[in-house]
C-alpha cells in the first residue's frame, strides 16, 4: 500500500456469541487488528502485557494489535461478548484520541450501550453484500468511534472548566478577565463562556464576581478596612461598593459593622 494513502475503516470480523467457558484462559494471543468487545454475560479478566483489568457485564474494552493479550473467564460463569475486529487509520486515531491505550483499554461506561448497538447492527448485516453494504458497515464503525470520542470530549470539557475555576481560585486578586482565562485554558472566549455556563449554571464573569465577593466578606469580617478589601480581591475600588451591594444586598461598611 502507498504510505501516502489513508487506510479506510474496515470490518474484519463480527460475532455476538463470543464465549469463553468458565474457568478458561485464552492466550496469550496477538491480534492483527483492533478488537472491541462488549461483555454481555459473565466476567473475568483481561491481561495486556503485564497490566491486568477486571471486566464484567456492561463493560467494554479494546484489544490492541501487536500486544500480547490473555483473556480469562470467571471461575464459575462463562464470559460472553459481542465483539468486532476493525482496522483503518481513523480507527487508530479515534482510539488514541479517546485516551484508550493498552495500559488503559476499558471504554467509557457511557459509551457501552451505543457501541453494543453498533456492533449488533454490524452482526445483523453480516450477510449483506450489495453495492452499499460497505458504506453501511463503515457508518456503524464510525458510530463506534463517535461514541468513544464523545465521552472523551466530555472529559476534556470538564477539565477545561476545572482548570478555569482553579485559575479563579488562585488568582482572583489579580486583574483577571474572561478573555484571559479562556486563553489560559486554550479556548475561544465565546465557546469557553458557553461551556462554563452550561457546566456550572453560571457565567464565568458571574462566578469570578461571586468568588471575589465571598473573599471580600471574609476579609471584612476579619476587620480589614473597606478601602483595602477591594484591592485584596481584585475589584477596582471605584466599583467595589456597587458590586458588593448588588451581590450581598448591603454595603461593605454595613456588612463590616454587623
Amino acid at each position: 500500500m502507498d504510505k501516502n494513502l489513508k487506510e479506510p475503516v474496515r470490518l474484519i470480523f463480527v460475532d455476538r456469541d463470543g464465549e469463553i467457558p468458565a474457568g478458561t484462559r485464552y492466550g496469550p494471543v496477538i491480534f492483527d487488528h483492533f478488537v472491541l468487545e462488549c461483555c454481555i454475560a459473565g466476567g473475568g479478566k483481561i491481561l495486556v502485557g503485564e497490566n491486568e483489568h477486571t471486566v464484567g457485564v456492561g463493560q467494554g474494552y479494546v484489544l490492541f494489535p501487536a500486544e500480547s493479550t490473555t483473556l480469562v473467564s470467571d471461575p464459575v460463569n462463562s464470559r460472553t461478548c459481542l465483539w468486532c475486529a476493525i482496522s483503518g487509520d481513523d480507527v487508530k486515531k479515534a482510539i488514541s484520541d479517546a485516551g484508550i491505550t493498552p495500559e488503559n483499554p476499558l471504554i467509557p461506561a457511557a459509551s457501552f450501550s451505543e457501541i453494543k448497538a453498533a456492533i449488533s447492527d454490524l452482526y445483523n448485516m453480516r450477510d449483506e453484500y450489495d453495492g452499499g453494504a460497505e458504506y453501511r458497515r463503515s457508518a456503524h464503525i464510525y458510530r463506534i468511534l463517535g461514541a468513544l470520542l464523545r465521552e472523551s470530549a466530555e472529559k476534556n470539557r470538564s477539565v477545561h472548566v476545572k482548570n478555569a475555576i482553579g485559575i479563579m481560585e488562585t488568582k482572583y486578586n489579580q486583574p483577571l478577565t474572561v478573555n484571559g482565562i479562556a486563553r489560559a485554558v486554550g479556548l475561544d472566549r465565546a465557546y469557553f463562556t458557553t461551556l462554563f455556563t452550561k457546566t456550572t449554571g453560571i457565567s464565568p464573569h458571574a462566578y469570578l464576581t461571586k468568588l471575589r465577593i465571598k473573599k471580600a466578606c471574609a476579609l471584612l469580617s476579619s476587620g480589614m478596612p473597606v478601602s483595602a478589601v477591594a484591592d485584596a480581591v481584585g475589584i477596582p475600588p471605584q466599583n467595589f461598593s456597587r458590586i458588593f451591594r448588588r451581590t450581598v444586598g448591603i454595603s461593605p461598611r454595613e456588612y463590616s459593622a454587623n
